[in-house]
């Protein structure tokens, strides 16, 4: 084999592949935010009510002891599981849980609420409440128990009511345990108890204060009160010498995290104070101004959580992801590819020139107009240490801070310079849209097809020891020796298929990477292609590197990461990949924006430079720390929430014996697990009924009908990604037997059975000379009911087969059905798709129950059936989604019946009573087949994916109409193979077009 290169190609980047594997041993996981990261750079989310909070203002938190967050807000609280909220309120508790300032979890697993009028306590779903002064701060005391700042005082919950600590009567709101000292505060005094004995200060003079919030932090205590933020040194309160900019604000919450960061929330803003001392103010370009955080948490894994008056509940995690973008001085933030410069700085090209990073600021080294053509689609820095500057049209070369265009390369002009490589010293490959070309002592010499064909397009290039080339292509693998250009006979599999990357794991394992089928292995002549079905996240892959024994993949759906010794394994033992993601495409990253990564062009889609991987996106060039990537933090137990049966739930303890009635059960379960980075998947077997665990994915309910009596034990569990399995959550469940299903009086029947059965043989023997004489007659008599039988067979398979064509819900057909049909129809000259998607119709699932939802669904389509055409062909497609197929039709045609199916549904009203005047509304995308003359055979995946964009066009824009995607005038064959998040610029590019209604 020749010997290992390094990695090379449209995503690879030039990198030495480590030949002994390196296996780092488990870093552990992170317990608080990183000091020295940028806000900005912190992984941003935000949950509203809209995702299921009671109410808007997140006014207290706190993390019980399974890992759930708790949040308590003006009009009832919300259990958190990372996913879901589960709230809780008057109506499904009992409890007045309006205005809850305070909560607390204690170590025994019950959680502690304080509000205006009610010390309330939940634990396992059940809650209790006592009467009580307004409660504001709610902390534990030295065993354990609640300790209280309330309008009367400061004391400690027992027994059902409150002991006042004597010193500390009156109104206080804020409390503090510190190195065995409790600390209170109260209307313009703050209080010292320590032993038993009770100190008090009086705030400075001026104006009225109310003490808000207390932290400990650099051996100071922090005050923040209704008028400004005080330091406290034991005897002297100070405003001016501490944080002056904060000495007249209305502080409403403080925090001290593990990494030493002082958190200080405002209505105005929120406020950083690093372990430094530097104060920062969250910008507004990065934070929604006037904030008002009510309430600041750290939870068990250090993430911060933020309560939010006006908006709800912040999280703000750690990133190893760092951007670069206009904020840093990018002109362009349309990111193509990086090179790795002098002094650590990072070449940048986007689609307005050439870029330098240094020291976190970027500057502009070569301006849009100075180029062959703006975009710098590829960059290489040679031995000398000139850059050679690809772009989509033609290359130039920066060097010593002057810009040449070599006259040499000038027939590069024409094509789009996608890689640019020096092998060996002195002699450069360029690999364009156009084909390969060699520049050697001044002369450009070309090699491959004619351009415009698919293996002209060369994407990645690696040298091999022997002086050849392999050469990724838009047609798979290609081989330069002597000149000529031909295909391995390895390589067959790969044919039609865009190969992006090429590079050496070690002396005998070659890597590549596609855009759609996969990573490719090769070793000893062999090529094995591990897919989605193999365990990766995705078929598509634009480069790859390693680093400390894994080896890092970008994609369209971000990065993530292979350990590097599963890859080399002998090919036949390659088990089940476990991918971990590091950054997916759409993360959000410090002002809330989209990564949208990770694409670019060259060779530059993947750069390493050192510890830091360096990423191309539409939003700038992205730092991803490889030494700080971990593995994403096991769940919590999971937890079964409650089971339903006969339209009734039941809240589960160890046991749930059902009633006598339908067999029919639903059991929803959770885990918690509030690290959102990573994907948390489920699986559930029920013991006694089907062993074999089920994977559920996401899902976090099971059904099960038609059960038979008996006993059975149900378990869940649930897992990161494709990481261990946790410890189950096992509920026993019992089904009672009906009176004719009892097992005694089973056993007699069969004996009774027995017995005339024996009865019955007696008397046939003793009738059997008779019976012989009507034999024949008897033959013929069951030969012809036996045909009677074969035929009542044949109608009941012919009804079998025409119920598994249909939905047994709507009675539309359904993905059988089309597939059945599809020989068919692709025969008709077109057809139309259409698209329907009911908007909101969780909210009625939610509210109203699945059987309302049910009927919703049932009548929607009647009215379909009632529009279209006997020709056309209407689909449950899944949900609440409708397909229809309209033969003869183009899209245009086709908006005018979709907007008479939108307006029949807007205008409907539902049988059920209980949806009263509820008007259900629907989005329509609309698209035809073929999309061009040359995709006739082609399915109709791709005019669905269109139909599909169109459809969530409408629902981004309020939902409620119709919305048509077809191909322009420029459409090509590639259309098929563009990510959604290219839609619009195809549009503007007129590749794709919209027609809308009218």
């Amino acid at each position: 084999m020749p010997q290992p290169i390094r990695a090379a190609g449209c995503g690879g980047g030039l990198a030495w592949i480590a030949l002994l594997l390196v296996l780092l041993l488990p870093a552990p996981a992170s317990h608080a935010l990183d000091a020295n990261t940028r806000f900005r750079d912190y992984v941003l989310n935000n949950w509203s009510n809209v995702r299921g909070l009671p109410q808007i203002s997140v006014l207290s938190i706190a993390q019980d002891r399974d890992g759930f967050l708790w949040l308590g807000t003006q009009n009832g609280v919300a259990r958190f599981d990372g996913e879901h909220f589960q709230g809780y309120e008057r109506g499904n508790t009992g409890v007045d849980l309006s205005m809850v300032d305070a909560a607390w979890a204690d170590a025994a697993g019950a959680v502690w609420f304080g509000t205006g009028q009610n010390l309330v306590r939940e634990y396992r779903g059940g809650f209790e409440h006592w009467p009580s002064a307004a409660i504001y701060a709610i902390r534990g005391d030295a065993q354990g128990q609640p300790l209280l700042a309330t309008a009367a005082g400061v004391g400690t919950w027992r027994n059902g009511r409150l002991q006042l600590i004597p010193g500390l009567e009156g109104p206080f709101f804020a409390l503090l345990h510190h190195g065995g000292v409790l600390w209170a505060g109260g209307l313009n005094r703050l209080c010292r108890n320590r032993a038993g004995h009770t100190q008090c200060f009086a705030l400075p003079a001026g104006a009225s204060r109310r003490v808000t919030a207390l932290a400990w932090d650099a051996g100071q205590l922090w005050v923040g009160t209704s008028a400004g933020l005080l330091q406290f040194d034991g005897q002297r309160f100070s405003a001016q010498a501490a944080l002056p900019q904060l000495a007249t604000l209305d502080i409403q919450s403080l925090l001290r995290d593990r990494a030493g960061n002082l958190w200080i929330g405002s209505i105005a803003a929120l406020y950083r104070r690093y372990p430094d001392g530097r104060l920062e103010q969250i910008d507004k370009g990065t934070f929604p101004p006037n904030p008002w955080i009510d309430a600041i948490f750290e939870d068990r894994d250090g993430s911060l959580w933020l309560g939010s008056h006006t908006q709800s509940l912040y999280r703000v995690a750690n990133s190893w992801t760092a951007r670069y973008g206009q904020d840093a001085g990018l002109d362009d933030p349309f990111v193509w590819t990086l090179a790795a410069g002098a002094g650590g700085s990072i070449d940048i090209g986007t689609n307005g020139g050439l870029s330098k990073l240094a020291d976190g600021k970027v500057t502009t080294l070569v301006p849009p107009g100075a180029l062959p053509n703006p975009s710098v689609y590829s960059l290489y820095r040679d031995a000398q240490g000139a850059l050679w500057i690809g772009t989509r049209g033609g290359v130039a070369l920066w060097h010593r801070g002057k810009l040449s265009r070599p006259p040499a390369l000038a027939p590069l002009r024409a094509w789009q310079i996608n890689l640019i490589a020096e092998y060996p010293r002195g002699t450069y490959w360029f690999g364009t849209q156009g084909g390969l070309y060699r520049l050697q002592t001044g002369t450009l010499t070309r090699y491959g097809a004619s351009p415009g064909s698919a293996d002209a397009r060369i994407r990645a290039l690696l040298p091999l020891a022997d002086g050849g080339l392999l050469l990724g292509t838009e047609d798979g693998v290609r081989e330069l020796r002597a000149g000529r250009i031909a295909a391995p006979a390895w390589a067959e599999p790969l044919r039609g298929h865009f190969v992006t990357s090429l590079g050496w794991l070690d002396h005998d394992t070659l890597l590549l990477t596609t855009l759609d089928a996969g990573l490719g292995v090769l070793r000893n002549g062999h090529l094995r292609l591990l897919t989605q079905q193999d365990g990766l996240p995705t078929d598509n892959a634009w480069a790859f590197t390693s680093h400390g024994g894994e080896v890092y993949f970008s994609s369209i759906k971000g990065v993530w990461r292979v350990p590097l010794h599963t890859l080399l394994q002998p090919l036949a033992a390659v088990p089940s990949i476990r991918a971990q993601p590091v950054l997916t495409g759409n993360n959000r990253i410090g002002s809330e924006e989209r990564t949208r990564c990770c694409n670019g062009g060259g060779v530059g889609r993947m750069l390493r430079v050192g510890d830091t991987l360096w990423l191309p996106s539409i939003n700038g060039a992205l730092a991803l720390d490889m030494a700080a990537v971990r593995a994403p933090p096991e769940p919590g137990t999971p937890r079964i929430e409650r089971l339903r049966h006969a339209q009734a739930w039941y809240v589960t303890g160890a046991m749930t014996r059902l009633p006598l009635g339908e067999r029919n059960i639903e059991i929803e379960y959770t885990a918690p697990y509030l690290n959102n980075a990573a994907a948390l998947n489920f699986r559930y077997r029920l013991a006694g009924y089907d062993n074999a665990w089920v994977a559920a994915g996401t899902r976090r309910v099971a059904w099960y009908t038609h059960l038979p009596p008996g006993r059975y034990s149900f378990a869940v569990q649930a897992r990161v990604d494709q990481g261990i399995w946790s410890a189950p959550a096992t509920l026993e469940i019992v089904i009672p037997a009906h009176w004719y299903e009892w097992r005694w009086l089973q056993v007699l029947a069969g004996l009774l059975l027995a017995a005339l059965l024996l009865l019955a043989a007696r008397w046939r023997w003793r009738r059997q000379k008779l019976q012989q004489q009507r034999l024949e007659a008897l033959i013929a008599q069951r030969t012809e009911e036996l045909h009677r039988v074969n035929q009542r067979l044949r109608q009941a398979n012919d009804a079998l087969t025409a119920e598994s064509l249909s939905d047994p819900l709507t009675g539309l057909g359904n993905r059988r059905l089309l597939a059945q049909n599809w020989h068919e129809l692709r025969c008709l000259p077109q057809l139309a798709v259409i698209l329907i998607d009911l908007d909101h119709f969780k909210r009625i699932n939610d509210r109203y129950g699945h059987g309302v939802g049910d009927v919703v669904l049932r009548e929607v389509a009647t009215l379909i059936q009632r529009l279209k055409e006997p020709q056309d062909m209407a689909l449950r497609w899944g949900g609440e989604e409708f397909l229809l197929l309209l033969p003869g039709l183009d899209a245009g045609r086709a908006l005018a019946l979709g907007e008479r199916i939108r307006l029949a549904v807007r205008a409907h009203r539902f049988n059920d009573p209980s949806l009263g005047d509820v008007q259900v509304t629907c989005s329509l995308g609309i698209s035809h087949w073929p999309l061009l003359p040359t995709l006739r055979e082609r399915d109709l995946g791709g005019s669905i994916e269109l139909a599909d964009f169109a459809m969530y066009r409408v629902k981004s824009r309020g939902r409620d109409a119709t919305a048509a995607l077809v191909p322009g005038a420029q459409a090509t064959p590639m259309l098929l193979t563009a990510p959604a998040t290219d839609i619009e610029r195809l549009v503007h590019a007129g590749v794709l077009r919209w027609l809308a209604p009218g």
